[in-house]
């Protein structure tokens, strides 16, 4: 599974990026995070303190609900 969060300033105008902040698997009754923006987007999770643990949350509760079999 991908969980793709898009992230666009208006001041940016057209001008955006996609980050990949979640990847996850559920391998053997286990969830596993594979990204880890942390080290890959430290520049937009110092402004978005709060933003990394959001995203992990909706993901484990999603994952959660509607399993993969």
């Amino acid at each position: 599974m991908r969980f793709i969060l898009t992230l666009k300033r208006e001041t940016e105008g057209i001008k955006h990026s996609v980050k990949v902040f979640s990847e996850a698997i559920l391998l053997n009754g286990k969830l596993r995070h594979l990204v880890r923006p942390e080290r890959q987007y430290p520049d937009v999770l110092a402004r978005e303190k709060d933003l990394l643990s959001e995203v992990q949350d909706r993901v484990i509760d999603f994952v959660k609900c509607y399993p993969l079999h």
